[in-house]
């Protein structure tokens, strides 16, 4: 196997950064602000393939639509952006960040262990680009939830 544990490559590494503010709201300005750190860290030499955006809106995000593209063009950073689970057809409804005109984002819906889409995941036949694995997703959450799968004596596998 090419990849390595749980499908990620042997040396990548993972940077979080938080976009959600103490009570829970997604505030365009702290979205934009960790942006601004990836940017400054591919300018300070830590190379940034990706960002994943596993959250999203109905509201616009005009400035936030500049600053994908921005780090896109200056640096080839791909946005990740996953289109909702609201079971919304996005040629219909859009979602932000995943509906944001830009070359930068790759709009990505849910399927489940047999490949088709899970029930709640957004779709659109024109406006998103690839579907991929959504459903029963190894996690380290501790929370009991029956969409994650859980690591049995250090074994990683998907259900």
């Amino acid at each position: 196997n090419a990849l390595g544990v749980a499908g990620m490559a042997p040396n990548a590494r993972i940077m979080a950064l938080r976009i959600v503010d103490e009570q829970g709201s997604f505030l365009q300005s702290s979205q934009v602000r960790a942006y601004q750190y990836l940017k400054l860290a591919e300018e300070r030499g830590v190379h940034v393939t990706a960002v994943n955006n596993s959250w999203g809106g109905s509201s616009g995000y005009g400035l936030l639509t500049s600053v994908f593209d921005d780090l896109y063009r200056a640096h080839g950073v791909i946005s990740v952006c996953s289109t909702g689970n609201s079971s919304n057809d996005h040629d219909v409804t859009v979602n932000y960040p995943s509906s944001m005109l830009t070359s930068g984002i790759v709009s990505v819906n849910a399927t489940g262990e047999d490949g088709a889409l899970i029930g709640i995941s957004d779709y659109g036949s024109m406006t998103t680009d690839l579907d991929a694995p959504g459903g029963a997703i190894l996690s380290t959450s501790s929370a009991a939830d029956a969409s994650i799968v859980h690591v049995d004596e250090g074994k990683l596998a998907v259900r």
